[in-house]
């Protein structure tokens, strides 16, 4: 089982759960804020791709489609210690030897795929109970419940719909400075900032900050 982490550690790749489109807006049009560059614009559909991505994922669990819109890379900043701690004890439960190289640095991609491979074990297990049950026209016993709850008392999410309702991203601040940018975004549920770093002739997010969860 996976110690306690905290939610807002999990939170950050909630959005899968509902985005399958995204949309871009901006308040009262285009903020001052926002650059009217190519650059710019680049980054802004590289962060709206990353959403419909994670959205895909949440529903297929296609792990590798990750790689095409998150990255490890040191230009990302320093990932937050909640986060390390999922991917190490995800690491943990699954033996992957990256848990025991003092020299291995953990980066986003590494966030990201070990989040959505918890969220898959928690899914499959459910899925996999709830069809036994249905088999034997019965509904779960105490035992298998409380068998979906982890020690930290923490259910995985259900797995993503498929044809999600549309949200919208609203973007409130970008800066690049040469191969790195950063971006403020409003996604409806959290204001996040987002670090991209310019690399094979494209943007990957390689960092993310949750700056204000939205009641």
């Amino acid at each position: 089982m996976l110690r306690k982490m905290s939610i807002i550690g999990i939170c950050v790749s909630a959005f899968a759960i509902i985005m399958a489109f995204v949309s871009i807006s901006y308040v009262g049009g285009a903020p001052p804020a926002i650059p009217d560059t190519a650059a710019s614009r680049a980054v802004q559909d590289r962060i709206q791709h990353a959403y419909q991505v994670s959205a895909a994922v949440a529903h297929s669990f296609d792990l590798a489609a990750l790689e095409t819109v998150y990255v490890n890379d040191p230009r990302g900043g320093v990932l937050w210690d909640q986060w390390a701690t999922l991917v190490r004890d995800v690491w943990q439960a699954n033996g992957d030897p990256r848990l025991n190289d003092p020299n291995y640095v953990i980066g986003y991609l590494d966030y990201e795929q070990a989040y959505f491979g918890w969220w898959q074990q928690g899914v499959e297990q459910r899925e996999r109970l709830h069809a036994q049950a249905a088999r034997e026209q019965r509904d779960l016993t105490p035992a298998e419940s409380r068998s979906l709850i982890d020690e930290a008392g923490r259910i995985a999410p259900a797995r993503g719909d498929a044809d999600a309702r549309p949200a919208t991203l609203i973007f409130l601040s970008i800066t690049i400075d040469d191969d790195v940018a950063v971006a403020v975004v409003n996604d409806i549920s959290r204001t996040m900032e987002y670090t991209l770093v310019h690399r094979d002739n494209t943007w990957f997010i390689a960092g993310a900050r949750i700056l204000r969860l939205h009641p």
